[in-house]
């Protein structure tokens, strides 16, 4: 767990001070002391702010304690993703278009094998299937948090993230779509994932010892 963490703060890290943002806050609701420690200690960034959620539930819950600091719109990021997509050009792109929130999507093929069993409506067997894609566009875990959400994210109770963006959507607020290639995401949570973040992170040291 702590290489993976050390791994995941150096590279998720890197993507976001690439696009010289000027502060970085986390929820530390989970294992807070560690969070705390291992950026006590290190320099990867200028600023970082830690906000307790004091064991909140709901993935936008700790989003409340934000109310009244933050004055412009904000990136929120799940912990254990990696998305390569231009900041600033969302950023820029979520101000023009008036979006109370814009997310981050990726586009996702799913394919269905040749010989997949079909079901007739009476429960029976009712065919082979041919093979098919099936295109999707999936949230990636990160997303682009205006100032007009922040009211609807009210007082009481648990709060998910799409609870919120439909929060959004029903009080007529416009929430935008940031559309990456699938593979500019990378999810921290599956063993896959984490070894595709260590090979991108061996290749991003060997160009930075070859430049120096």
């Amino acid at each position: 767990h702590a290489a993976g963490f050390a791994l995941m703060a150096w590279v998720i890290y890197r993507s976001f001070l690439r696009e010289h943002f000027e502060s970085l806050g986390y929820d530390t609701g989970y294992r807070a002391s560690q969070v705390r420690e291992h950026f006590e200690a290190s320099s990867l960034c200028s600023e970082v702010r830690c906000v307790d959620d004091g064991g909140l539930r709901g993935s936008a819950t700790w989003l409340r304690t934000l109310r009244g600091a933050i004055q412009s719109p904000f990136v929120l990021s799940a912990c254990d993703v990696l998305v390569d997509t231009d900041y600033s050009t969302a950023y820029r792109r979520h101000a023009e278009h008036g979006d109370a929130m814009t997310l981050v999507a990726y586009r996702h093929c799913r394919v269905i094998p040749a010989g997949a069993i079909e079901i007739a409506e009476d429960g029976s067997f009712g065919g082979f299937g041919t093979r098919r894609e099936i295109h999707e566009l999936l949230y990636a875990g990160v997303c682009i948090v205006g100032t007009e959400a922040l009211p609807l994210l009210g007082s009481d109770g648990p709060l998910e993230l799409p609870d919120l963006v439909m929060r959004c959507v029903d009080a007529g607020l416009r929430v935008g779509i940031e559309v990456v290639d699938g593979d500019a995401f990378l999810d921290m949570g599956t063993f896959a994932a984490l070894a595709r973040m260590s090979r991108e992170l061996k290749r991003v040291e060997g160009d930075r010892t070859v430049a120096r």
